[in-house]
């Protein structure tokens, strides 16, 4: 059996030294003659600590915060499988409570002698349930008994201990936060994350956009537009009450100024609107308009942004209004281009 690797601090798991079983269940509050160190405050209150001064005492009863395929399905706790692996099976195992008690010097030190790490429990996450290192076996790997997860990751062994073997995804993604720029912490489901990450994924579809168009000067003003969007995107992930440690670019009048020349130059090579128009006609204007769609959604994070309460560069909003109305037309100058027919919506009466 392998020595596993250090974990990645992003799985927020810490690591026990000294494992062993007692009978009481481990739940219940803090109790110390010792101040803690603060890493350990990030336990759920069911995890209860303590220590003597060189060790900290986890007691846990091993059972997620949760839903899992794994509890009986009388169980207020269950939730069918709604994961992305279509090779999921269940295995025939259901989740106990347990009692668990894992020691954690206060002060660790790397060992002189590496030896591989046991099977059963090697530590515990912050929601209490147990770390398993990542063989299903002696030196099996997990290749099959991955296909027994359930959505977070975890899934019961023989007696019942529901466990980890890799990132429990529920602590990581589902009840995970995330740093701005200036360190502040906030959900990763804050309005701002989401609105920067739309305009993340705005960013992409305006590099779909580059990838589907011929025209040389239409690639470039895309260029600027990416370039210009990652501005956008660092100022919605500053901290505005914090100073941040690198430099921002800033976004300018002059960038807005720009669409509304090429807006001005395209709409003078097409013919005048005389209808609502489909999206579609060719893949280029579809994609065109799905960019358009996404810029839209970002226009309206920002705007619930500052309605909130919360402060959004006024040139933001105005930029993203404008590369709205730049996408609409150059869907319609690219189709134009191509020669391809547009699609007048005409209405029922």
């Amino acid at each position: 059996m392998k020595t596993i690797p250090v974990l990645h601090v992003a799985a927020i798991i810490i690591l026990a030294i000294c494992m062993s079983c007692s009978k009481n269940s481990g739940t219940g509050t803090t109790t110390t003659n010792v101040a803690l160190p603060d890493v350990f405050k990030k336990f759920n209150a069911s995890v209860a600590l303590s220590s003597d001064g060189n060790f900290v005492t986890i007691k846990t009863n091993g059972l997620p915060d949760h839903k899992s395929p794994y509890f009986a399905t009388t169980d207020t706790r269950y939730e069918a499988y709604n994961g992305t692996n279509p090779n999921f099976l269940l295995n025939p195992n259901r989740i106990m409570e347990q009692s668990l008690t894992f020691k954690i010097p206060v002060n660790p030190a790397a060992a002189s002698n590496k030896q591989a790490t046991p099977l059963g429990p090697i530590g515990v996450s912050l929601n209490g349930v147990a770390l398993f290192n990542q063989y299903a076996g002696p030196g099996t790997p997990l290749t099959n008994e991955i296909n027994s997860f359930d959505q977070y990751n975890g899934h019961p062994q023989q007696s019942g201990q529901y466990h980890y073997h890799v990132e429990p995804l529920y602590i990581t993604a589902q009840k995970g936060k995330t740093s701005l720029i200036g360190g502040t912490k906030v959900p990763k489901s804050h309005i701002r994350i989401e609105t920067y990450g739309t305009v993340d994924e705005l960013n992409s579809y305006i590099g779909l956009v580059s990838d589907h168009v011929a025209d040389i000067h239409t690639k470039f003003i895309l260029k600027e537009v990416q370039d210009r969007l990652f501005t956008v995107g660092s100022s919605l992930a500053c901290d505005p009450d914090k100073e941040p440690k690198m430099k921002i670019p800033d976004l300018k009048e002059s960038d807005i100024k720009l669409l509304e020349k090429e807006i001005d130059k395209m709409s003078d090579a097409i013919p005048a609107m005389k209808s609502f128009i489909l999206p579609g006609g060719h893949v280029s204007v579809s994609t065109i308009h799905v960019a358009r769609c996404v810029c839209r959604r970002c226009e309206r994070l920002c705007v619930h942004m500052q309605q909130e309460g919360m402060f959004v560069d006024s040139l933001v909003i105005k930029y993203i209004n404008r590369l709205s109305d730049f996408l609409f037309v150059l869907a319609r100058y690219t189709g134009h281009q191509l020669g391809v027919e547009e699609l007048p919506w005409k209405p029922r009466v």
